[in-house]
């Protein structure tokens, strides 16, 4: 279940920011225009990631212009997992880190800059 959770972006932040915890601003798109719309309501940069992935697949970052949010947009879309919705997001400004965990237990932690 938890692992089901951590794929769903939104609920993963919707979860994060109930405990308290900041996340970069973006939501669900299901169309390249409201994907452009979210981007430009965000300000670019932005980045793109499919809506239920993990491990970083499928995500394009330093988005800056329309041409290169369409590529990105079908990149997520080609890679459909449940629902093939991309998430427009402000990128992170600070370190963040990227939790593994496996049978209960976290072994490892990365931060990223």
């Amino acid at each position: 279940m938890a692992e089901a959770i951590a794929q769903d972006k939104d609920l993963t932040k919707t979860l994060l920011l109930a405990a308290g915890v900041p996340v970069p601003y973006g939501r669900p798109v299901s169309s390249l225009d409201e994907a452009w719309a979210v981007a430009l309501e965000i300000g670019l940069p932005v980045v793109v990631k499919p809506q239920d992935g993990n491990q970083g697949k499928g995500v394009t970052v330093n988005i800056v212009n329309r041409e290169h949010l369409e590529i990105a947009y079908q990149r997520c879309r080609g890679d459909r997992r449940r629902d093939g919705r991309a998430l427009p997001a402000r990128p992170a400004t600070s370190a963040c880190w990227w939790w593994a965990t496996a049978w209960w237990r976290l072994p490892a932690a990365i931060r990223r800059r």
